[in-house]
């Protein structure tokens, strides 16, 4: 299963932009995080997403 894969910060950052009306921007204020690595984060999990 594909979040047994992911390190935490994933997990939460993928279902934050999934399922709330937070932005990017939000979202990496809450993690220290810059909005282009949240970015990153979301893409990279919906690449294994798409693989599975």
């Amino acid at each position: 299963m594909v979040p047994e894969t992911l390190a935490p910060v994933e997990q939460a950052v993928f279902v934050l932009c999934q399922a709330s009306a937070f932005s990017r921007a939000e979202i990496g204020e809450f993690f220290g995080r810059p909005e282009a690595t949240v970015q990153q984060i979301v893409h990279r999990v919906r690449k294994r997403v798409d693989e599975r």
